[in-house]
């Protein structure tokens, strides 16, 4: 797994985790045996190798997935609570990294800096740390991957704010949540069954406030349901919505169902404006 962390400032130390990123997967399936051992593209996922593969260039997805599809294949393979509980364990794991080496690092102000964390986890569902990256690599081998790079960049200059447009009560800019200033903080509304918002939707606006915190009037829809959503979402929207008896819409709601046969609204994911109608992929 990639997974950025951005370090606005080290005294105190500020960091925002982008829920967006990706995983990586071998074209070959794993194997432990002595004889593949010298197989690098069974146990390489770099790009640079796996574009050696014969089958790489009839992959539409260039060997990835994105956090969110990760995300939501886990919990329907391990639960909810599950892929809530390796998610959230991924970002401590960048978050104690992080307070580890403070110390070590040189505290200058006007400095920030974009780590790539590469990540795996086990069939357990624990996760490893495998490197960090400085200044990671933002070269991108799909469509996905470039608009999820570059849209990850140009929130990261509103973090920057070098324009001096910030309030300083964000805790959310573009898919930037603020996961640490001086101590840990909670990225979750108190609505939400999720402890980490790693791996979520983005939400469609810019910015969200300390003083509106998702789910409660300035971020995503969260009603009664369990995920985050459910039967009350359209009711707690509806006082900011333009009330015009001339007016109608479609929404597109994205939900899945635990083993318990219980609904749950993906996480923070808002119903889709205008819901893909088209045919679906061969």
């Amino acid at each position: 797994m990639r997974i950025y962390a951005l370090v606005s400032s080290w005294m105190p130390l500020t960091c925002w985790l982008y829920r967006q990123g990706f995983c990586r997967f071998s074209s070959a399936r794993y194997s432990s045996a002595p004889a593949d051992l010298e197989n690098s593209l069974m146990h390489l996922t770099n790009v640079a190798i796996q574009k050696k593969s014969d089958g790489y260039s009839l992959d539409p997805f260039g060997g990835k997935w994105d956090l969110r599809h990760l995300k939501l294949y886990l919990m329907s393979r391990h639960g909810p609570e599950a892929a809530d509980k390796l998610f959230k364990d991924i970002e401590l794991l960048i978050l104690r990294s992080l307070v580890a080496v403070k110390p070590a690092l040189i505290h200058d102000k006007r400095c920030f800096e974009l780590y790539g964390y590469d990540v795996l986890f086990s069939d357990d569902l624990k996760p490893w740390l495998v490197e960090v990256n400085a200044s990671p690599s933002l070269t991108a081998n799909t469509k996905d991957d470039e608009a999820m790079k570059v849209t990850m960049l140009a929130a990261m200059l509103d973090i920057i704010d070098l324009e001096g447009d910030r309030t300083g009560d964000e805790v959310r800019i573009g898919g930037f949540d603020l996961v640490y200033n001086g101590d840990h903080v909670s990225t979750s509304s108190q609505n939400s069954a999720y402890t980490t918002m790693l791996g979520c939707e983005i939400p469609a606006e810019r910015v969200q406030l300390a003083s509106h915190p998702e789910g409660q009037g300035g971020g995503g829809g969260s009603g009664s349901g369990g995920g985050g959503g459910g039967s009350g979402s359209g009711v707690a929207v509806k006082p900011a919505l333009i009330h015009d008896k001339r007016c109608f819409e479609l929404y597109g709601y994205d939900v899945l169902f635990s083993d318990d046969l219980k609904p749950w609204h993906v996480p923070g994911n808002k119903p889709h404006y205008k819901p893909q109608l088209g045919p679906a992929r061969k």
